[in-house]
Formats: structure tokens, C-alpha cells, sequence
């Protein structure tokens, strides 16, 4: 008994510990009226003292009210056809909404990524900007942004929109850096960032030294990290109706009669069932790049190649083989 009342005692003289007491014992007291009211649903009854909130009925309430959850399909493989022979050096597959490979090969590889750059850049840009803002084409645009382009008109005024629809369809190295140069901080603060956003996703493999996609040790990605990108790109309603588009044509903000006519660089689009996208890409270095997202039957996909020679036909065979040989019964 001495030693409980010294314990008692020591807990009681300590501020700190008093505190952490009574709070303690006011937790015990709220269980007790739940429990009594779970066996009592009429009212609870302690100490000779009605509670005024039935905690029991409220507590089945609630349970009733919770809106059921829809268990997530993992995609199982049922069928044995042998693995599709592709020209791709690093490709990957992937089940979009519970990230289960479905096909890869070396998904780890770190190589150039092209264009496919630009699916990190339309990330930044819807992040960061304001969509309606207009901006000015550099004069020097062609020097600092050569290659596949809009067709900008250097002086040229465009919204931010239109911009970010002409590097995402017609894959504008022009629109690119127009935007990237768009930001309050410059390109260097736009390249931060990118890396900045590589960092938050977690992507390991993953440098930006430029918006475009231009070569470079600095400029580097992989097939996993790739679908990672798309995955969150396409996770903005804008960028997935964008990258689904196949022709549109968007205007000058300050002459209406400045139109910009734009096709879609991806040849999946409308030739391959469930093609929503994303992004090509294509330099001496990288080679043929391709992003795909896939929907069929309410099942999506996310399909990468890189370093192909073939890559709509790789893609492609790899979209096949998944859907025939998955099931997400």
C-alpha cells in the first residue's frame, strides 16, 4: 500500500504528469459512456447521472452512413502467351490505378527521354500558371528552341493554354520554351521545378537540364519513372483532353487571323482500340519514345518504350499481350 500511495503521490506532485493523468482518465470516462450506451441504447446511466448524447445510436448512425468502398481490382494474368518481342532497349506496362507491373523489360534503364520531357512540363506549367495568362514568343525563339515546333510566330502573343496545346499535340519545342521561359523566376526557376517535382514523386532516375527534351548527361529518365509522370499528368482533366486530341487549331491572342493548325504527333490515336494518349518523343540519342495511356473495358494502362525503332509498333504489341493475357474479374 505504501508503495501505491508514494506512486499516487509522485504522479499527482508532477504538473506534467497530472495533466497526462486526467487526461487519461477523461478518455477512460468518454469509452465508459460509449460502452454503456452500446448496451443500453434507451440511455446511459453512470454514476446516477443521464448522458444527454445516446453515444451507441450515434455510433450506429454513423456506421450505417458510410459510404460503402469499391474493392480494387488487381489485375491477375490468365493467359500464357510468351512474352511480345520488341525492338524497345527498356519498356514497362503498368495497371494505372494499382501501379501492378503488367510488362517490362530493364523498366529501370535510365535513358533519354526526348519530348517525353514535356509531360513534366505541362505538370509544372498547370501547377504553376495561370491558363489565360497571354505571353510573348521570344524573337530568338528558334535559336534557343530548334526542332518539332508549332510554328510560332516569333512577337507572337498566345495564352498559356494554347501554348501548352500546341507542345503536348504538335510536340512544339517552340511552346515549350516559351513557356518555360514564361516563369516569375526564368528558365532556371522552371528547371528547378521539374527536378524539384522528380524529387516529390520520388523519381530516382529522373534529371531535367531543359523543358524540351533536348540530349544531355543532365536530361535522363526511365520507363517506370515515365509512367509515374503520366500517371500524375493525366491526373489534370486539361492535360488528358489535350493528349486525346487528334487535330485543333488555336489562334494568336492579339490577331484572330494568326491561326496555328495542329496534328497530333502520336499515330495511336484512333488506329489502336482505347488509345488516350500521352506523349512521343524522338532525337538521334533516344530514339523512339512513346507514352500510352489505354482504356478497355473500364481497365487502364500505361504503356512505355524507349530507345525503339519501332515504338508505335512495339507499343502497340505490348497493349495487346496485356489485354489478352490479363484478367481484372
Amino acid at each position: 500500500m505504501s508503495f501505491a500511495k508514494n506512486l499516487i503521490k509522485r504522479l499527482t506532485s508532477s504538473p506534467k504528469l497530472k495533466g497526462a493523468l486526467l487526461g487519461s482518465i477523461s478518455v477512460l470516462v468518454i469509452l465508459l459512456f460509449v460502452i454503456v450506451d452500446l448496451v443500453n441504447p434507451v440511455g446511459s446511466q453512470v454514476l446516477g447521472t443521464r448522458t444527454s448524447v445516446n453515444f451507441g445510436q450515434l455510433l450506429k448512425r454513423n456506421l450505417k452512413e458510410v459510404v460503402p468502398i469499391t474493392p480494387v481490382k488487381i489485375p491477375e494474368k490468365v493467359g500464357n502467351e510468351a512474352l511480345p518481342q520488341i525492338s524497345a532497349e527498356a519498356a514497362i506496362a503498368i495497371d494505372r490505378q494499382t501501379y501492378t507491373p503488367l510488362f517490362s523489360k530493364h523498366p529501370k534503364t535510365r535513358t533519354f527521354p526526348a519530348s517525353t520531357t514535356k509531360i513534366a512540363t505541362a505538370i509544372i506549367v498547370m501547377r504553376e500558371y495561370d491558363l489565360n495568362k497571354i505571353v510573348t514568343v521570344p524573337a530568338d525563339i528558334y535559336k534557343k528552341a530548334p526542332g518539332s515546333s508549332m510554328h510560332l510566330i516569333p512577337q507572337d502573343k498566345l495564352t498559356i493554354k494554347d501554348l501548352l496545346i500546341g507542345m503536348l499535340v504538335n510536340s512544339g519545342n517552340d511552346a515549350a520554351y516559351t513557356l518555360a521561359l514564361a516563369h516569375p523566376k526564368g528558365i532556371d526557376g522552371f528547371m528547378s521545378d521539374m527536378n524539384n517535382l522528380a524529387i516529390e514523386l520520388n523519381l530516382k532516375d529522373t534529371s531535367f537540364s531543359n523543358p524540351v527534351g533536348f540530349d544531355s548527361t543532365k536530361q535522363y529518365t526511365s520507363p517506370l519513372n515515365l509512367a509515374v509522370l503520366a500517371d500524375n499528368a493525366l491526373k489534370f482533366p486539361l492535360i488528358q483532353q489535350i493528349v486525346a486530341t487528334k487535330d485543333i487549331t488555336v489562334r494568336s491572342a492579339i490577331d484572330p487571323d494568326i491561326k496555328y493548325p495542329l496534328h497530333n504527333t502520336n499515330r495511336l490515336l484512333g488506329t489502336v482500340a482505347g488509345v488516350r494518349g500521352v506523349k512521343t518523343g524522338w532525337t538521334d540519342a533516344a530514339q523512339g519514345v512513346l507514352v500510352t495511356d489505354v482504356v478497355r473495358n473500364g481497365h487502364e494502362i500505361i504503356v512505355v518504350v524507349m530507345r525503339s525503332t519501332q515504338r508505335e509498333y512495339d507499343s502497340t504489341k505490348i497493349i495487346e499481350w496485356v489485354y489478352k493475357n490479363y484478367s481484372w474479374n
